[in-house]
Parts: C-alpha cells; structure tokens; sequence
C-alpha cells in the first residue's frame, strides 16, 4: 500500500497532512496481541480527524453560503446598468459562475474528499478490529487443542 494522507486545513492558513500509515491497515500474525493493544490509539487519533475534517466541512458549506448571499446581495443592491430586467435565474447565474465562487466550491470539494477517505478508514480500523479479535480467538482455540 502506497503511504496515504489527509490534508486537514482547521479554520486557519495552516494545513496539517495526516499520514494513513500503511501498518496501521494490516495485521503481523506474529504480533496479534500487540496490533490488538495498539489498535484504539490509533482509532482514536483517526477518529480526531475525521471529527476535525467534518467540521472543516461544515465551515466551508457555510462560508460558501455566506458567500453566495453576499453576491446576492450586492448584486440585488446594484441597480442594473443596461436597464435589463434582472430576474431571480439571472441572480443565481451570476454568483454561480463567479471566479472566486470556483475557489471556494474546490476548497470544500476537497475537503469533502479528505473526510469521506478518514470514514472509510475508521470503517477499515472497525474491520481490523474484528478481524483481529476473531484472529485472537482462533489462535486461543489451537492453543487449547494442542494441551489436550
């Protein structure tokens, strides 16, 4: 598996990359216990992310909204000038197609994509986990069968 990260932005100018370090994804079958023992530490960390990247989200629909009722407004304000009829199409078409609304659109697209990759992550630690407890089981069994 090739080395994964996150691009986690948090309100500020500053990014934080978030490596998916590959040997958090398999299992050593040498070294149950200790991938066992590991495993919520690294589930919690992931699971910051992924609450942190949700927010991010949140924060760039809103200030995508907030950006859109603002041109709206300026745009409703501003008399038109070739004394055009300025209908509710042409308003919505005129913020859509606006070069600094492109900007924003990409920036929450992108972090769209950075908490659905953290979700299917922690779906992919939830599978570990289960993987490795029924792992744990099984070499508890053999375990057994080889005493008696």
């Amino acid at each position: 598996m090739n080395e994964s990260h996150v691009v986690l932005h948090s309100g500020t100018e500053h990014s934080r990359i978030v490596p998916l370090t590959a040997e958090h994804f398999t299992i050593d079958p040498t070294a149950l216990d200790v991938d066992l023992c590991r495993l919520a530490a690294v589930m919690i960390e992931y699971a910051e992310v992924e609450v942190e990247l949700g927010a991010e989200v949140e924060r760039r629909e809103a200030a995508l909204q907030r950006w859109d009722a603002d041109q709206d407004l300026a745009i409703r304000s501003t008399p038109g000038e070739s004394g055009a009829r300025v209908t509710e199409t042409r308003i919505q078409s005129m913020v859509r197609v606006h070069p600094d609304r492109a900007t924003l659109v990409e920036r929450l697209v992108e972090s769209k994509r950075n908490h659905n990759l953290m979700r299917w992550v922690m779906r992919a630690m939830q599978g570990k986990k289960d993987c490795l407890i029924a792992l744990t089981y099984r070499e508890k069994a053999l375990i057994q069968s080889e005493r008696y």
